[in-house]
């Protein structure tokens, strides 16, 4: 039996202003909230401009089997 249930999300940081956002690893949480400390206690050994915690359920398809979506409108 489980408690709760843990999402996955992707983590994605940018060293300055500028540089590219990169995906720099993941963090499994019930929430948004802890999904955020986690990530940056787990990617505290740098100093970051910007860290994000995405949940991975909340992808955006984009190119799907070779074919854009976007535009598309989807049922």
């Amino acid at each position: 039996m489980t408690l709760w249930r843990e999402d996955e999300f992707e983590v994605m940081a940018q060293h300055r202003r500028g540089d590219p956002v990169h995906v720099i690893g993941s963090v499994w949480a019930p929430n948004s909230i802890l999904a955020g400390f986690y990530a940056a206690t787990t990617y505290d050994e740098q100093r970051w401009h910007t860290l994000y915690a995405i949940k991975r359920s909340q992808k955006i398809p984009v190119i799907i089997d070779g074919r854009t979506l976007i535009g598309e409108e989807r049922v």
